[in-house]
Protein backbone atom coordinates (compact mmCIF):
# COMPACT_ATOMS: atom_id res chain seq x y z
CA UNK A 1 0.00 0.00 0.00
CA UNK A 2 1.24 3.19 -1.30
CA UNK A 3 -2.11 4.99 -1.18
CA UNK A 4 -0.93 8.19 0.58
CA UNK A 5 1.37 10.72 -1.04
CA UNK A 6 4.43 11.73 1.00
CA UNK A 7 4.18 14.87 3.17
CA UNK A 8 6.01 17.93 1.86
CA UNK A 9 9.24 18.67 3.69
CA UNK A 10 9.39 21.77 5.86
CA UNK A 11 12.69 22.67 4.28
CA UNK A 12 10.81 23.51 1.08
CA UNK A 13 9.46 26.69 2.79
CA UNK A 14 12.13 27.75 5.23
CA UNK A 15 10.64 31.19 6.01
CA UNK A 16 7.02 30.12 6.34
CA UNK A 17 7.56 27.86 9.36
CA UNK A 18 8.84 30.58 11.75
CA UNK A 19 6.20 33.00 10.44
CA UNK A 20 3.45 30.48 11.16
CA UNK A 21 4.78 30.01 14.67
CA UNK A 22 4.95 33.77 15.18
CA UNK A 23 1.41 34.13 13.80
CA UNK A 24 0.25 31.39 16.14
CA UNK A 25 1.73 33.17 19.17
CA UNK A 26 0.34 36.51 18.04
CA UNK A 27 -3.13 34.98 17.67
CA UNK A 28 -2.84 33.35 21.11
CA UNK A 29 -1.81 36.70 22.58
CA UNK A 30 -4.68 38.50 20.82
CA UNK A 31 -7.14 35.82 21.96
CA UNK A 32 -5.87 36.09 25.53
CA UNK A 33 -6.18 39.88 25.45
CA UNK A 34 -9.70 39.57 24.04
CA UNK A 35 -10.61 37.14 26.80
CA UNK A 36 -9.20 39.49 29.46
CA UNK A 37 -11.11 42.39 27.93
CA UNK A 38 -14.38 40.40 27.93
CA UNK A 39 -13.93 39.27 31.53
CA UNK A 40 -13.05 42.82 32.55
CA UNK A 41 -16.12 44.19 30.77
CA UNK A 42 -18.30 41.58 32.47
CA UNK A 43 -16.93 42.40 35.91
CA UNK A 44 -17.30 46.13 35.25
CA UNK A 45 -20.91 45.62 34.15
CA UNK A 46 -21.69 43.56 37.27
CA UNK A 47 -20.10 46.17 39.53
CA UNK A 48 -22.00 48.97 37.77
CA UNK A 49 -25.22 46.98 38.11
CA UNK A 50 -24.67 46.56 41.85
CA UNK A 51 -23.90 50.27 42.12
CA UNK A 52 -27.17 51.03 40.35
CA UNK A 53 -28.97 48.65 42.71
CA UNK A 54 -27.66 50.75 45.59
CA UNK A 55 -28.83 53.93 43.85
CA UNK A 56 -32.28 52.37 43.36
CA UNK A 57 -32.48 51.22 46.97
CA UNK A 58 -31.38 54.60 48.32
CA UNK A 59 -33.92 56.44 46.17
CA UNK A 60 -36.72 54.12 47.25
CA UNK A 61 -35.71 54.57 50.89
CA UNK A 62 -35.79 58.38 50.55
CA UNK A 63 -39.27 58.13 49.10
CA UNK A 64 -40.38 55.70 51.82
CA UNK A 65 -39.22 58.14 54.50
CA UNK A 66 -41.49 60.79 53.01
CA UNK A 67 -44.42 58.37 52.85
CA UNK A 68 -43.88 57.33 56.48
CA UNK A 69 -43.76 60.99 57.54
CA UNK A 70 -47.26 61.48 56.17
CA UNK A 71 -48.79 59.37 58.92
CA UNK A 72 -49.30 62.16 61.38
CA UNK A 73 -48.80 65.50 59.74
CA UNK A 74 -50.66 65.58 56.47
CA UNK A 75 -47.90 67.91 55.28
CA UNK A 76 -48.11 66.81 51.66
CA UNK A 77 -46.13 69.70 50.25
CA UNK A 78 -43.28 69.47 52.75
CA UNK A 79 -40.32 67.83 50.99
CA UNK A 80 -42.66 66.43 48.33
CA UNK A 81 -40.30 67.54 45.56
CA UNK A 82 -37.48 65.50 47.09
CA UNK A 83 -39.74 62.45 47.36
CA UNK A 84 -40.90 62.84 43.76
CA UNK A 85 -37.31 63.27 42.55
CA UNK A 86 -36.30 60.12 44.43
CA UNK A 87 -39.18 58.18 42.89
CA UNK A 88 -38.30 59.45 39.39
CA UNK A 89 -34.68 58.43 39.90
CA UNK A 90 -35.78 55.00 41.12
CA UNK A 91 -38.03 54.63 38.09
CA UNK A 92 -35.23 55.57 35.68
CA UNK A 93 -32.74 53.16 37.29
CA UNK A 94 -35.29 50.37 37.44
CA UNK A 95 -36.26 50.68 33.79
CA UNK A 96 -32.68 50.95 32.54
CA UNK A 97 -30.91 48.39 34.71
CA UNK A 98 -33.60 46.15 36.18
CA UNK A 99 -36.37 45.77 33.61
CA UNK A 100 -37.48 42.45 35.04
CA UNK A 101 -38.47 44.20 38.26
CA UNK A 102 -41.25 45.99 36.37
CA UNK A 103 -44.18 44.15 37.98
CA UNK A 104 -42.86 44.67 41.53
CA UNK A 105 -42.01 48.30 40.83
CA UNK A 106 -45.42 48.84 39.24
CA UNK A 107 -47.11 47.40 42.34
CA UNK A 108 -45.14 49.80 44.53
CA UNK A 109 -46.10 52.74 42.31
CA UNK A 110 -49.76 51.73 42.39
CA UNK A 111 -49.77 51.65 46.19
CA UNK A 112 -47.95 54.98 46.25
CA UNK A 113 -50.68 56.46 44.06
CA UNK A 114 -53.34 55.09 46.39
CA UNK A 115 -51.54 56.58 49.39
CA UNK A 116 -51.25 59.95 47.68
CA UNK A 117 -54.92 59.89 46.70
CA UNK A 118 -55.88 58.94 50.25
CA UNK A 119 -53.75 61.75 51.70
CA UNK A 120 -55.22 64.34 49.34
CA UNK A 121 -58.73 63.18 50.19
CA UNK A 122 -57.96 63.32 53.92
CA UNK A 123 -56.44 66.78 53.58
CA UNK A 124 -59.57 68.08 51.83
CA UNK A 125 -61.78 66.36 54.37
CA UNK A 126 -59.78 67.86 57.25
CA UNK A 127 -60.29 71.39 55.95
CA UNK A 128 -63.84 71.01 54.62
CA UNK A 129 -65.37 68.85 57.36
CA UNK A 130 -63.13 68.40 60.43
CA UNK A 131 -65.69 66.24 62.23
CA UNK A 132 -65.91 63.81 59.33
CA UNK A 133 -62.13 63.77 59.17
CA UNK A 134 -61.87 62.86 62.88
CA UNK A 135 -64.41 60.06 62.41
CA UNK A 136 -62.69 58.77 59.26
CA UNK A 137 -60.03 56.78 61.17
CA UNK A 138 -57.26 58.44 59.21
CA UNK A 139 -54.50 56.69 61.11
CA UNK A 140 -55.98 53.20 60.74
CA UNK A 141 -56.55 53.64 57.01
CA UNK A 142 -53.08 55.08 56.52
CA UNK A 143 -51.47 52.22 58.43
CA UNK A 144 -53.30 49.67 56.27
CA UNK A 145 -51.93 51.38 53.16
CA UNK A 146 -48.49 51.65 54.78
CA UNK A 147 -48.43 47.90 55.45
CA UNK A 148 -49.20 47.26 51.76
CA UNK A 149 -46.42 49.67 50.84
CA UNK A 150 -43.94 47.85 53.09
CA UNK A 151 -44.91 44.46 51.64
CA UNK A 152 -44.46 45.80 48.09
CA UNK A 153 -41.13 47.36 49.04
CA UNK A 154 -39.92 44.08 50.56
CA UNK A 155 -40.96 42.13 47.45
CA UNK A 156 -39.07 44.60 45.26
CA UNK A 157 -36.01 44.45 47.51
CA UNK A 158 -35.95 40.64 47.47
CA UNK A 159 -36.13 40.57 43.67
CA UNK A 160 -33.44 43.26 43.45
CA UNK A 161 -31.13 41.22 45.67
CA UNK A 162 -31.68 38.18 43.48
CA UNK A 163 -31.08 40.22 40.34
CA UNK A 164 -27.72 41.43 41.62
CA UNK A 165 -26.65 38.08 42.99
CA UNK A 166 -26.57 39.29 46.58
CA UNK A 167 -26.97 36.44 48.98
CA UNK A 168 -29.62 37.00 51.56
CA UNK A 169 -29.09 35.59 54.99
CA UNK A 170 -25.31 35.25 54.53
CA UNK A 171 -24.76 37.77 57.32
CA UNK A 172 -27.35 37.98 60.02
CA UNK A 173 -28.10 41.45 61.28
CA UNK A 174 -26.82 42.04 64.79
CA UNK A 175 -24.56 38.97 64.71
CA UNK A 176 -21.07 39.45 66.07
Amino acid sequence: GQGLPPLPALAACPRSAPMNQLTYYALCLAGGLLLVALVSAGITWLMRRREQALVLTEALNRHAVWVAAQRGGLALDLRREEADAALQLASAVQSRWFGRLGPEFGALLAIDQRIEGFLLHQQRLRYDDPEAWIESDHDGQFMALWREYVVAMEALTIRLRRATGERTGAVREGAT
